[in-house]
């Protein structure tokens, strides 16, 4: 469970294959340097 307001509706004419990465890959790849590498 999240919380509401982390929640996003995805517009229906975007692809949600895509929208996927976005809110997963992206921001895994951000934290992921941000915070281990300490860019």
């Amino acid at each position: 469970m999240i919380p509401e307001g982390a929640l996003l509706k995805v517009p229906a004419h975007l692809p949600l294959d895509r929208m996927a990465l976005l809110g997963c890959a992206v921001t895994t790849g951000y934290g992921a340097v941000v915070h281990a590498a300490k860019v």
